[in-house]
């Protein structure tokens, strides 16, 4: 009789295929829901060896969960399940301060909570389980790709075609569009941006060969230097918008402040200095040094060397301002003069004609109305500068000069007349040399005529 009443006990639960304890309504979605409020539930506690081991089971069971009382291998206490072929730990709470949710933590410590590991081994970061980053034993952040190259920042290197390329790329859109060109080293925002194939080139600075598409080893420091070129190559540019507008110039160094700043095209130009050649745009070959040298004009082949010299025209070797009393050295300047190296040789020299219509003076200089004339920029006021006004020069009027050798016939190389570039009359004084020579030869004769005709008539009055 006892039989037949637990049977017509149990039978309910099995025909209703939910198992309920401490409820006599369990979930129809659950097969075992245990109702309590001051009990837990206790899973089995075991001793894990390892991860990969199924021990102490005889097998790996999928599902299985345990919870392992060992601290070994690779293995702690917690709770662990089965998938299969290995032992996961379940993540412990974050609330227990013991794990990273993806959608960050709150409430945490910098002095106890980290991203990391507890041995000395690295930290590899992976993407689609491949390491992309790594930080090393020793603190160093090992970028890893498959052309050995550093990107940092949004944007950097984006583009790369990820070959042997070797190029560093820091700040936002350093190297964006760069594809192919390697050895390259890029750190500013936008600098190098551009770049798809140009090689060996380095871009410190914002903006910096931030249109370079194909030139190569350029070096551009400075925020905006050598912005503008696609296709410039062996440039050297340093400081800030020095050669910045250069779109086909090549074989240009820039150093300064602005130092060749409006070059266009412009070849194998040397600009030290701020602003120095600043505005030259087309000229090649010249070579200024000093702040403000040589900031007007566009010329060729010239050589400027002082703080505001102007070159004034091609072919040209100018030193100092206007303010300049004095050009020393331990040797005079030489001059080539070999016969080998003139041709259309003639000897229509002016002598005693040519001399005898000029007129020496001696003034003073007014270097403002120079400046003015020049079109150079004036210069602050500084001890000393106008000390060039106080000096007694002895010299010609250069205009009377002209006038002189014109009215003479003769084509005198000594006046410099002036041109769009160099509006002011100049004279070589050492060109007077040659006609004085001329003028002393032609003297010399006449003395000579006047001795004879003078011992003639000595002669003649013994004779008498």
């Amino acid at each position: 009789m006892k039989n037949i009443i637990y049977i017509l006990i149990i039978l309910p639960f099995f025909s209703l295929a939910q198992v309920g304890i401490g409820t006599t309504n369990p979930n129809i979605n659950a097969a075992l829901e245990i109702a309590t409020t001051d009990k837990g539930l206790l899973l089995p506690r075991l001793n894990l060896s390892n991860t990969t081991s199924a021990a102490p089971l005889t097998a790996h069971v999928s599902g299985m969960l345990v919870y392992n009382l060992a601290s070994i291998g690779d293995v702690s206490p917690g709770f662990y399940y089965n998938n299969g072929t290995a032992w996961q730990r379940v993540a412990t709470s974050v609330a227990a301060g013991t794990g990273w949710n993806l959608d960050g933590n709150a409430g945490t410590n910098s002095s106890n909570d980290f991203l990391g590991t507890l041995d000395n081994q690295a930290l590899t970061f992976r993407v689609n389980n491949i390491p992309k980053l790594r930080l090393e034993t020793n603190g160093t952040i090992a970028t890893l790709n498959t052309g050995n190259s550093i990107f940092i920042g949004d944007g950097a290197g984006i583009n790369d075609d990820l070959s042997n390329n070797e190029n560093i790329f820091i700040g936002n859109n350093a190297g964006n569009a760069n594809t192919t060109g390697e050895l390259n080293t890029a750190i500013g925002t936008n600098a190098f941006e551009n770049n798809v194939s140009g090689s060996r080139n380095i871009s410190f600075g914002l903006n910096s060969l931030r249109n370079n598409t194909t030139g190569n080893d350029n070096i551009a420091i400075g925020d905006l230097t050598l912005e503008n070129g696609s296709s410039n190559n062996f440039n050297v540019a340093i400081g800030n918008q020095s050669f910045r507008y250069t779109t086909t110039g090549t074989n240009n160094v820039g150093v300064g402040y602005w130092a060749g700043r409006e070059n266009r095209g412009g070849t194998n130009n040397v600009a030290i200095g701020s602003s120095a050649l600043q505005n030259n745009t087309n000229g090649s070959f010249n070579t200024a040094i000093g702040n403000q040298a040589y900031d007007n004009g566009s010329h060729n082949n010239t050589t400027v060397i002082g703080y505001n010299a102007d070159a004034g025209g091609d072919n040209r070797v100018n030193l100092g301002n206007t303010s300049i009393t004095r050009i020393s050295g331990q040797v005079n300047f030489t001059t080539y003069s070999d016969r080998r190296i003139k041709k259309n040789i003639k000897e229509n020299v002016a002598g005693l004609d040519f001399i005898m219509k000029l007129r020496p003076v001696t003034y003073n200089l007014d270097i403002s109305t120079q400046n003015k004339l020049l079109g150079v920029n004036e210069s602050p006021d500084y001890d000393s500068k106008y000390d060039i006004e106080k000096i007694k020069i002895s010299g010609f009027i250069a205009q009377e000069v002209d006038a002189a050798a014109k009215d003479s016939n003769y084509n005198f190389s000594g006046v410099k007349t002036p041109t769009e570039n160099d509006p002011l009359y100049a004279l070589t004084y050492a060109e007077f040399v040659v006609p004085l020579v001329k003028a002393v030869q032609e003297q010399q004769k006449m003395i000579e005529e006047i001795e004879r005709e003078i011992a003639t008539i000595k002669k003649n009055n013994k004779e008498k």
